[in-house]
């Protein structure tokens, strides 16, 4: 069955992923406070004018979606598993200052966006 709601994803998973996604979760709401939370593409959305952040849980890691800002390479390197996707192993510390640091500069990418997309809306047609 589907989950419909956050709540619902996170109860379905096991214990111990469980616990790690609650974890990431209060980090991502740390760093982006403003942000709400829906589902999206089937797993937890953090979202601050437009996605900021999707993450999920698997049996033996989690994973954060969405993580573009790529200013923090060496410090992503060792979680880096594809273009904008990090792993997080379920029995190592989540890195909290490296994924704060990579939320923030998404709400960063997110409120510039926003302010260039009213910019062109108030930018009369010649």
């Amino acid at each position: 069955m589907k989950p419909e709601t956050v709540e619902q994803y996170l109860a379905a998973l096991p214990a111990p992923t469980r616990k790690v996604m609650k974890q990431l979760r209060a980090l991502i709401r740390k760093a982006a406070p403003k942000a709400t939370e829906t589902l999206s593409y089937g797993m937890p959305t953090f979202v601050f004018h437009g996605n900021l952040v999707h993450y999920a849980g698997y049996t033996e890691h989690v994973g954060l979606y969405g993580a573009r800002a790529m200013k923090l390479e060496g410090a992503l390197a060792k979680y880096q598993t594809g273009k904008g996707t990090l792993r997080f192993e379920l029995d190592a510390p989540l890195p909290a200052k490296v994924i704060s640091e990579l939320v923030t500069m998404r709400v960063a990418e997110n409120l510039e966006k926003a302010a260039s997309k009213k910019k062109k809306k108030r930018t009369p047609a010649k």
